[in-house]
């Protein structure tokens, strides 16, 4: 048995579709198993990330398209820019059109005020809307917010209040995937749609 877009159902060509069978949905599936681990509070970044492509492959309903070679989910691997720095997306997934998704992490964990400066600010989605980085050509990339800290909706409105002045067009929130929005925002070349998802990974998701 071979494997086929038919199993997912979903249309191929419709890359807005492919993004939330093959990634958001299984991206989702992953959390909710990595949350269930007790000491997933005081895991630094890198180690969640880590985790959550362990389990997509091992895990949820993207085993077994990877299994198959459909689909490719990994790190990022690290890129020499122009400038002479180096950039390296958290995940990239290499969907079953050949297109492919970059995301980039940030965790909330600070302190009682639960900045989510590092999430808006340049190092976060700035990586995308500058253009200046990865997915500059892409009209899709992602977004993961890992809330170790902190009240989570309050956190995540505070994060859509703040997607809203960073030259958006469009915010809604996605229906089929918990705590996922969608933001629509013009770039220098063109506009990029970024999806967002939402993990709570505090002591009180226990």
């Amino acid at each position: 048995m071979t494997w086929s877009p038919e199993a997912f159902k979903y249309s191929p060509g419709d890359l807005k579709e492919e993004i939330l069978i093959f990634v958001l949905k299984p991206l989702h599936q992953a959390y909710v198993l990595l949350a269930a681990d007790p000491q997933v509070a005081s895991y630094k970044e890198d180690k969640i990330t880590k985790e959550l492509i362990r389990n997509l492959k091992k895990k949820t309903s993207l085993c077994d398209a990877f299994n198959r070679h459909s689909i490719d989910v990994n790190l990022g691997s690290t890129e020499l820019l122009d400038d002479g720095q180096s950039c390296r997306p958290d995940i990239k997934f290499t969907l079953p059109s050949r297109n492919w998704l970059h995301i980039e992490a940030k965790r909330i964990y600070r302190g009682r005020n639960w900045s989510i400066n590092e999430y808006l600010g340049a190092n976060g989605i700035g990586r995308i809307l500058s253009g200046n980085y990865y997915s500059i050509d892409h009209p899709y990339a992602g977004m993961l917010c890992y809330v170790q800290n902190g009240q989570f909706e309050r956190i995540i409105d505070k994060i859509k209040k703040g997607l809203i002045s960073l030259v958006c067009k469009n915010l809604e929130d996605l229906t089929g995937v918990d705590n996922c929005a969608l933001s629509k925002h013009v770039r220098t070349r063109n506009e990029v749609v970024i999806f967002h998802l939402f993990f709570h990974f505090t002591s009180q998701c226990k």
